[in-house]
Order: C-alpha cells, then structure tokens, then sequence
C-alpha cells in the first residue's frame, strides 16, 4: 500500500499499482499545466463520503 498526501491534512491510503498509475496521470497533467480534479470515496466506516483535490496553475 502507497499513501497520497495532500496538503498536509489529506492522507489516503491506495493500492501500490493504482497510486503508480496517479502519479503518472498527475505528473503528465502537471507538465502540461492542464488543470485536474481527483475525487475519490473515504471508507464507508469513516462516514465522510467524497473527497476532492485538484490543481490549476495561477497565472501570472
């Protein structure tokens, strides 16, 4: 298991093959300064729902 942090106070826990696969589409996007939005669902137990994290580039 592999761990997404996100913002210091988001930290999601993920299958090392899924993460892998994030963290080539995030990298790609990022290079591209395309903009993206990451939802996922929390564990039912957990009873947060969804969460969202996304990135756009400011620019300047």
């Amino acid at each position: 298991m592999g761990r997404l942090t996100y913002e210091h106070d988001i930290r999601v826990e993920f299958e090392d093959r899924l993460l892998l696969h994030l963290q080539q589409v995030i990298t790609n996007k990022l290079r591209r300064d395309e903009p993206f939005v990451f939802t996922w669902r929390d564990d039912p137990s957990l009873a947060t729902g969804a969460r969202a994290c996304g990135s756009t580039r400011t620019r300047r």
